[in-house]
C-alpha cells in the first residue's frame, strides 16, 4: 500500500493536479470567508447609505422642481399628501404647511 502511494505520489501528473485542487480548494474558502465578512458587515450599511442617498436627490429634485417650476409659493393654500393648508415655507428637504382644520 506504501509503495502504491509513494508512486502516486511521485508521479508529476497527479503532484501537478493534487496541487491546484488544493491550491484552487484554498483560495475559494478565502475568498468566502471574505465575502462573509465584507457582505456581513456592509450590506446593511450600504443599503441604508443608499436609501438616505436616494431620499436626498429626490428631495432636492423635488425643491429645485416647486421653485424654479412655480408649482406653488410660500402663502398658497394647497393639498399635499392628503393634508389641506397654507404652505409656511418651501426648504430643500421639505415643504412646511400649516394645517386648516376640518
Amino acid at each position: 500500500m506504501q509503495t502504491a502511494i509513494a508512486r502516486w505520489l511521485e508521479n508529476p501528473v497527479t503532484v501537478k493536479w493534487g496541487s491546484a485542487a488544493l491550491a484552487l480548494t484554498i483560495m475559494l474558502f478565502v475568498m468566502g470567508w471574505i465575502r462573509s465578512l465584507v457582505v456581513g458587515r456592509l450590506t446593511d450599511n450600504n443599503m441604508r447609505y443608499q436609501a438616505r442617498k436616494a431620499i436626498t436627490i429626490a428631495s432636492i429634485a423635488g425643491w429645485v422642481a416647486v421653485s424654479f417650476g412655480g408649482f406653488y409659493r410660500v402663502g398658497d393654500r394647497v393639498e399635499l399628501g392628503g393634508i389641506k393648508g397654507d404652505v409656511i415655507d418651501i426648504g430643500i428637504l421639505r415643504t412646511t404647511v400649516m394645517q386648516m382644520g376640518e
